[in-house]
């Protein structure tokens, strides 16, 4: 008996963000599909989850937006077309790193940058629609920075890991 093993690939490019479908034994894998989303500028897929049905990417552009580069989260169907799209931005630079969905919400975490670095997470609905955001940082310390990389969401509760840097010294985890 075969071991079918379905891997889901985001493939990362500079010029556009590719979606891919990967199937296959643990030996042997066939391209099933692969989709593009992005525009003529940079694009950056930096997270995935798939849940429901659904395929959710979280990562930035300088392709739309009115800032330098955009945090972007995306809403596919498992054929990998895109449903749903939001680009977020409060400055000239905001990533999204990482996707989480729970109870038909998606959770996106990442960077976003002002005077200084700052962590930053997002709620937005099954629409993409953004719900509310909430920035983070130590505003006090030149040349510090707060970053968050990944989450989990269980009911009201979500946890959060990343790195600080409190001024110019050694970067710590953030929980």
């Amino acid at each position: 008996m075969k071991d079918e093993r379905k891997i889901l690939v985001l493939v990362f490019c500079t010029v556009i963000m590719a979606i891919a479908l990967i199937t296959g034994n643990a030996t042997a894998h066939t391209l099933q599909w692969e989709r593009f989303w992005g525009g003529s500028g940079d694009d950056w897929g930096r997270g995935i989850f798939v849940s429901g049905g659904n395929i959710y990417v979280s990562g930035s552009t300088t392709s739309f937006g009115a800032g330098r580069e955009g945090l972007v989260v995306l809403k596919c169907d498992l054929s990998g077309k895109v449903i749903y799209d939001n680009i977020w931005g409060l400055t000239s630079l905001d990533i999204g790193r990482n996707v989480y969905v729970s109870d038909g919400n998606i959770y996106v975490v990442g960077t976003t940058w002002g005077v200084w670095q700052n962590a930053v997470i997002l709620k937005f609905n099954s629409n993409c629609n953004l719900l509310w955001y909430r920035v983070w940082g130590c505003p006090h310390y030149p040349g510090g920075y707060d970053h968050m990389h990944d989450l989990f969401v269980i009911g009201d509760d979500i946890y959060c890991v990343g790195d600080t840097e409190f001024g110019w010294g050694n970067p710590r985890s953030l929980l």
